[in-house]
């Protein structure tokens, strides 16, 4: 097991291992029957403990002096920085390039389109992209097709009104006409009555003369 803990008060960082016993500690510290002397003793000439292979025994510490660390840290964060932020406002500038190109410039396009049409329908939006702008074309240009289907149609119908009531207007003046000759007509016939009226009324007189 290892424990690293920051000492405060020494401004350092501490680092403790335990040590644990191999096959190699033994040569050392183990049975002192296999002495490499002969006498329970290593080579140093310390007396083998008889220790066994996994058993813990004392530990190491190591000490890091905490300012140069903070040193160091700032140092290559100043490096590192630099470049990121290079690289953030290089990618900011791609990005915005990016927005201008494929959305910006379009729909000032589309806009530019729509004022210059002036209510005229045969003005059409880009409809060949493949986003939501090219989606947005495709249902304008959609709308305006069925926006000149029905101006089509109640133009048709406003054809047909119209001449039918050319024709209604060419009867009423034909009916006039024949109003007209059957008055002149009818006041002629009046006229002959009228003379016939008064031949008879010579005659009747002529008549009676006569015979007085």
């Amino acid at each position: 097991p290892s424990l690293w803990r920051i000492d405060a008060d020494h401004d350092v960082m501490v680092h403790q291992h335990a040590i644990t016993l191999t096959a190699g500690c033994l040569n050392c510290h183990g049975d002192p029957v296999r002495s490499p002397r002969g006498d329970g003793k290593d080579g140093l000439g310390f007396r083998m403990e008889n220790w066994q292979v996994g058993q813990v025994h004392g530990a190491f510490e190591v000490r890091t002096p905490m300012a140069p660390v903070r040193a160091a840290a700032r140092a290559n964060a100043a490096k590192v920085a630099l470049p990121a932020a290079g690289i953030a406002a290089l990618g900011m500038l791609a990005l915005f390039l990016l927005l201008r190109s494929t959305v910006v410039r379009p729909i000032g396009r589309a806009v530019a389109t729509l004022q210059a049409a002036k209510g005229h329908l045969g003005v059409r939006l880009d409809d060949t992209r493949h986003d939501e702008l090219g989606e947005l074309g495709r249902s304008y240009n959609q709308f305006l097709v069925e926006v000149q289907q029905m101006v089509g149609g109640v133009a048709r119908h406003a054809d047909g009104v119209l001449a039918a009531s050319t024709e209604l207007d060419t009867t009423a003046r034909s009916q006039s006409e024949n109003a007209a000759g059957t008055t002149t007509q009818a006041a002629h016939c009046a006229a002959i009555a009228t003379r016939m009226s008064t031949n008879s009324t010579e005659v009747g007189r002529s008549t009676a003369a006569l015979q007085a």
